[in-house]
């Protein structure tokens, strides 16, 4: 996927500086959006999920946790609800538990955890919080109130990735390469761009942080100006800088497939959007 977008009245020159990374893998959730004010008397627990996607018709799992610490706590009162769209209850989804189990990390830590199944027929967005009982205080305390988005979802076998993305983007696939253009404006450059391939070096020993610049290095070749030091979860992520763009590369140890993610316009890959999409994919066939 060389020169694949133009970008015009750009100078030509090189910025050596060490860039922190851009992709995250393993995102952790939206920053909680805290409702209303929590009882005076209880402590204040806050929810998060991992992941904060959801993909539109098909199962997604997430896991809800939160930490109460709180010693009136009513053993086995923390439920899941979920919200409508005014923030009204409409239903209990099941109890958050600190036993190991249901996803819950390790047992007796305070921090209270639910594997949760949903499977949305729409794009709107899901709303959840805990909700749980104090000795002595009347009012259930309540947590914030997480937003679980729901996106699109593109699974093809035959490029070799499994990928979701939001509606404000639309994809269009040739080949093995992948371009996702904004859904309002389709005629304009694409957002990014993905090429997924076959790496034609293999591991030969080294680290993964070594492979996948190998990687990187030999798909861009003399194109590349900077390779950035900068790995992230295990050293399966790599940015490298040429005159023109960024590139991100990703592999798939099991699968043997690797992806150049190209920038786009608008600098969307430095959005924490494009983190949550690049957090998404996966390599298989």
């Amino acid at each position: 996927m060389k020169h694949r977008f133009i970008i015009i009245g750009i100078s030509l020159f090189i910025i050596i500086a060490v860039v922190g990374g851009i992709v995250y893998v393993g995102h952790q959730g939206d920053r909680p959006i805290e409702v209303g004010p929590p009882s005076s008397e209880a402590a204040e627990g806050i929810a998060s999920t991992t992941p904060s996607v959801i993909t539109l018709n098909e199962p997604s799992n997430v896991v809800v946790t939160i930490q109460i610490t709180d010693a009136r706590l009513i053993p086995g009162s923390v439920n899941l609800q979920r919200l409508d769209e005014t923030g009204k209850v409409v239903a209990i989804l099941g109890t958050l538990t600190d036993d190991g189990t249901n996803d819950d990390a390790v047992a007796g830590d305070r921090i209270f955890s639910r594997r949760q199944s949903f499977t949305e027929n729409s794009l709107s967005s899901v709303q959840v919080r805990a909700a749980w009982a104090l000795k002595g205080v009347l009012k259930r305390s309540m947590s914030n109130i997480v937003i679980l988005r729901v996106w699109e979802h593109l699974f093809d076998p035959g490029v070799g990735i499994s990928i979701s993305f939001p509606d404000n983007l639309t994809e269009s696939v040739k080949g093995n390469e992948i371009n996702f253009f904004e859904t309002a404006n389709p005629v304009l450059p694409p957002k990014f761009g993905i090429e997924v391939f076959n790496p034609n070096v293999s591991p030969g020993g080294e680290s993964n942080e070594e492979f996948l610049k190998k990687v990187a290095e030999e798909k861009l070749r003399s194109e590349s100006i900077i390779m950035i030091v900068g790995f992230h979860d295990g050293g399966l992520e790599v940015e490298a800088d040429t005159f023109f763009f960024r590139h991100f590369f990703i592999f798939n140890p099991i699968s043997g497939l690797a992806a150049e993610i190209v920038e786009g316009r608008d600098g969307f890959v430095a959005s924490d959007e494009f983190k949550v999409i690049v957090s998404t994919i996966i390599l298989q066939h």
